[in-house]
């Protein structure tokens, strides 16, 4: 099967920040290898900012986790969703 991104479990993320680094430096080992193969990167699990400051600066791709935003169910998705399209419309695009 092709591979076209790679998924950091949340048990490698949690330990960002920890005194004990050995998973910590997991991170570091799957953000390489997905360097090299040209992958886009997901890291789960992401509960605090110093982990997605970490991340952000390891130029992970893609992150997910309760720091963001708890699951939603689908009409709550849907219902912010629209509301962050109308929202756009008086923002300046990012660059």
């Amino acid at each position: 099967y092709p591979v076209d991104t790679l998924k950091i479990d949340r048990s490698f993320v949690w330990s960002i920040g920890e005194p004990d680094q050995r998973q910590a430096l997991m991170v570091d080992v799957i953000l390489s290898l997905a360097k090299l193969y040209e992958v886009k990167i997901v890291a789960e699990g992401v509960e605090n900012e110093q982990q997605l400051d970490y991340l952000r600066q390891s130029n992970c791709d893609y992150v997910q986790g309760y720091y963001l935003c708890k699951p939603l169910s689908w009409e709550l998705f849907c219902q912010r969703f629209i509301e962050g399209m109308k929202g756009d419309e008086a923002k300046p695009p990012v660059t």
